[in-house]
């Protein structure tokens, strides 16, 4: 319907319709039909921990069955923190899977079955080599697209294979600037965000104005100029892009 709507409205005619309407030619919908996957296991990967914003963990979440379970967090998933810089998995926590979504695939549709098995219920859904297999795929994600992404990924029944099923980047990070973030494996830096100290609800990004105004207050409380925030996040205190950040790594350095 919006096809329509858009051809009448936006026409490039004197009498008010498209070309391709005053032609008597026939618009169509393109319509893409995708084979759904019989998943024996499935679940959601993110690159990053969305929990922590750690760029150097990855997070998978899966259970038994279709991902649907997982997403609309009807069965109590697996989760598998896994290090992508020393390839060692950090944590697992083993969910109790009481059901199973699976595809119908005589009938259509999707069956909900009960778990009574209690073996399988606290089965890790994921075997060691699946895991790393699974990470080696969201890290080639990450690199294709350039930035931490979310995925659904799901095991084909049968043939164990691993399909990639839709990827999109995780909006849940909380970013810094690039100078601020240190390398994969590099020793982290700690920062303090002074706009904590003053509003300590305010997450969004600053505006310009909204630094000009910070630096000049805090230069002013200090007594010292305003012009004495740099922008370089090596120095004890300093501008970053939307906040004003102390460097609390140099600081202990120095103390210690």
């Amino acid at each position: 319907e919006r096809v329509f709507r858009y051809a009448l409205f936006h026409s490039d005619g004197e009498d008010g319709q498209s070309k391709d309407l005053r032609s008597g030619e026939q618009l169509a919908f393109a319509v893409v039909v995708m084979e759904m996957v019989d998943s024996c296991v499935a679940g959601v990967a993110f690159s990053a921990n969305p929990l922590n914003s750690d760029r150097d963990e990855l997070v998978i979440d899966s259970s038994w069955g279709l991902g649907e379970s997982v997403v609309d967090g009807s069965v109590e998933a697996d989760r598998f923190i896994y290090c992508k810089v020393n390839k060692i998995i950090l944590e697992r926590n083993i969910g109790k899977k009481t059901l199973e979504k699976r595809l119908n695939v005589i009938n259509g549709g999707v069956d909900t079955t009960s778990i009574d098995d209690e073996v399988k219920q606290s089965k890790s859904s994921l075997g060691e080599d699946q895991i790393l297999e699974l990470s080696n795929l969201v890290t080639l994600v990450e690199e294709q697209y350039g930035t931490p992404m979310d995925i659904e990924f799901a095991i084909q029944q049968g043939g164990n294979s691993l399909k990639l099923l839709q990827a999109r980047p995780i909006t849940t990070l909380f970013y810094i600037d690039e100078d601020m973030m240190t390398n994969a494996g590099e020793k982290r830096i700690l920062y303090y965000d002074f706009n904590i100290a003053s509003e300590a609800t305010t997450t969004t990004p600053f505006t310009h104005m909204d630094m000009q105004l910070y630096t000049r207050m805090s230069s002013l409380i200090m007594g010292v100029n305003f012009n004495m925030f740099p922008r370089d996040p090596r120095m004890p205190m300093f501008c970053a892009s939307t906040r004003q950040y102390a460097n609390l790594s140099l600081f202990f350095r120095y103390i210690s």
